[in-house]
C-alpha cells in the first residue's frame, strides 16, 4: 500500500479495516441425511451414499483405510474406514477438513443346509454335500471346532462312507465358513446309526 500525505507538515488518522478470512463449514451426508461422527452398516455389496457440502469453496473427499492408506474409493468390503473431506483454501477462505469413521460390519454367511443320510449299512452310510459347506463325521452331537483342519469341503456330490462302526450313531456336522465380508453361519448336524450285526450259532442236538 503506497500512502501520499496532502500536507506534510499536518497529521493524518489512517483507518485500514482487515478482514479475517472466512473458515468453511463442511457437512457430510450420506443420501439425504446429515451425518457425523461414525457411520456404521452391515456389509451388503455397495458403498455408504456419503457426499460433502461446504459454505464456502469446493470439497473433495478421500477414503483411507484402517492402516491410513488412501483408497481409490469409497469402500464397500468388511472394515473400518475413515473419509476425510477437504477444502483447499482460496482468497477469503482458509483450508478446512472433517473427517467421519465408517464401519461396515461382515453380514452372515446364512444357514447351512443339513446334509440328508441314506444307504444305511453296518459299516456306514451316504450323505449329501452342498458346494461352499464344509463336512465332518463324528461320534459326538457336540459341534466339533470349526478352526480345525479336519473338516472336508462339500463338492454337491453324495459322500459314502464304508469304514464305519456297526451299530453305532454317528453325526454329520456341517457349515457354512466365514469370508472377508461374511460370519462362518452355525454348525447344523444330521444324525444316523449305523446297522447291527448279529451272529447265529446253531448247536445241534445231542
Amino acid at each position: 500500500i503506497s500512502l501520499k500525505l496532502a500536507n506534510v507538515d499536518q497529521s493524518a488518522a489512517i483507518a485500514i479495516d482487515v478482514k479475517t478470512k472466512e473458515t468453511p463449514v463442511i457437512t457430510f451426508k450420506n443420501g439425504d441425511d446429515v451425518v457425523s461422527g461414525t457411520l456404521t452398516k452391515d456389509y451388503d455389496r455397495s458403498a455408504f451414499d456419503l457426499t460433502a457440502e461446504s459454505t464456502i469453496g469446493d470439497v473433495t473427499i478421500t477414503y483411507y483405510n484402517n492402516a491410513g492408506e488412501p483408497l481409490e474409493g469409497a469402500p464397500k468390503d468388511a472394515g473400518t474406514y475413515t473419509a476425510k473431506a477437504n477444502v483447499a483454501g482460496g482468497v477469503t477462505w482458509v483450508a478446512a477438513e472433517e473427517s467421519i469413521t465408517l464401519t461396515i460390519n461382515k453380514a452372515s454367511a446364512g444357514t447351512a443346509e443339513a446334509p440328508v443320510i441314506s444307504n444305511v449299512t453296518e459299516n456306514g452310510f451316504t450323505y449329501t454335500t452342498k458346494a461352499g459347506q464344509k463336512y465332518r463325521v463324528t461320534t459326538s452331537a457336540t459341534a466339533p471346532d470349526t478352526t480345525s483342519g479336519e473338516w472336508a469341503d462339500g463338492t454337491g456330490e453324495s459322500v459314502t462312507r464304508s469304514n464305519l462302526e456297526p451299530g453305532t450313531t454317528y453325526y454329520v456336522h456341517t457349515f457354512i465358513p466365514g469370508d472377508q465380508n461374511h460370519t462362518e453361519s452355525q454348525v447344523v448336524s444330521a444324525s444316523q446309526q449305523t446297522s447291527h450285526t448279529y451272529s447265529l450259532e446253531v448247536t445241534p442236538r445231542s
